[in-house]
């Protein structure tokens, strides 16, 4: 069966999935300056508004790009608004981003990796989203991090990459890296 970006919108905004998932669906095809917000949603979790930009097929870079511009419009309202003392828009914490596709460029998860305001979700042609997020160590230890990491990738060059990596991203120490 063939669905649309329109389809998998429908099914987001009048599904459980979101609500599952820890959002609240707002609205959908906001009008920007920049395009049309698939979605705009309130994180539960975060208290932040996100910004759900929606791809039938494989996410590219450019996609990062679209959801940045939508995101900083996001951004530049709710602060305008809170300046003006809105009550509502006081609690709002912050804006982010998700990308929901049916995969990602390996671009976009470099990308990714250095902007953690942006998540990735995958969706299926089912109209379901995988509920793990491309990183989804973030919500784990560091112990469960690194032994679920090792346990899948014994590539020793892959192994120096994320021993630098979680030293750039304040993690670990490099003392601690190196056992002493």
């Amino acid at each position: 069966m063939n669905y649309s970006e329109k389809d998998i919108e429908n099914e987001l905004m009048e599904g459980d999935v979101l609500y599952d998932l820890g959002y609240t669906p707002l609205y959908n095809q906001v009008k920007t300056e920049f395009g049309v917000i698939d979605i705009l949603a309130l994180n539960n979790k975060t208290n932040n508004l996100t910004v759900i930009e929606l791809k039938k097929e494989k996410v590219d870079e450019s996609a990062v790009g679209q959801i940045l511009r939508y995101m900083v419009t996001v951004k530049d309202l709710l602060n305008h608004k809170k300046e003006t003392g809105e009550e509502l828009w006081q609690n709002i914490a912050g804006v982010e981003g998700l990308l929901i596709g049916e995969d990602c460029s390996p671009g976009v998860e470099q990308i990714l990796r250095e902007i953690r305001s942006i998540d990735f979700l995958y969706h299926h042609a089912q109209l379901k989203l995988e509920p793990e997020p491309l990183y989804p160590h973030r919500n784990k230890s560091s112990v469960e991090r690194d032994i679920e990491w090792i346990e899948t990738n014994t590539d020793i060059i892959a192994c120096i990459w994320h021993y630098f990596d979680r030293i750039a991203n304040k993690e670990i120490t490099k003392e601690q890296g190196s056992g002493e």
